[in-house]
């Protein structure tokens, strides 16, 4: 239990120092691949962990959790367990070119985040 303690300390001690990021960053980081050619890769990063004495029913553990499991399903030797996920995570590829037909320049747009298949049964 003493070394848990330590841990939290830290982290809060960590995260009590850390700025925090705007909402929204206007530009990613912008890497020059040739000629009027370049990538900008942006997005952001939301990671989540948590520990827990017992197991929820329903969804799952963590951010999803949503009622106690009933007694019986509950473990009796090793209770305590940590997760994590990093499920609101996205990141962006923009591709751009220089001007090849006239004025047009082509563009490209790869996104793509963690929040798991839509597929419409929870957990969304």
């Amino acid at each position: 239990m003493a070394s848990f303690c330590g841990l939290a300390v830290f982290v809060i001690s960590v995260l009590a120092g850390a700025r925090s990021a705007p909402a929204q960053q206007p530009t990613g980081q912008v890497v020059k691949l040739g000629e009027g050619e370049t990538l900008t890769i942006s997005g952001f990063i939301n990671a989540t962990m948590f520990t827990n004495s017992g197991l929820f029913g329903g969804f799952g553990q963590g951010q999803n959790a949503e009622f106690a499991a009933a007694p019986a399903s509950q473990p009796t030797t090793d209770k305590l367990f940590s997760d994590g996920d990093v499920r609101n995570t996205r990141i962006n590829f923009t591709f751009s070119a220089g001007p090849v037909l006239g004025k047009w320049a082509p563009k490209a747009t790869l996104e793509t985040d963690f929040f798991g298949a839509f597929n419409g049964v929870p957990p969304f």
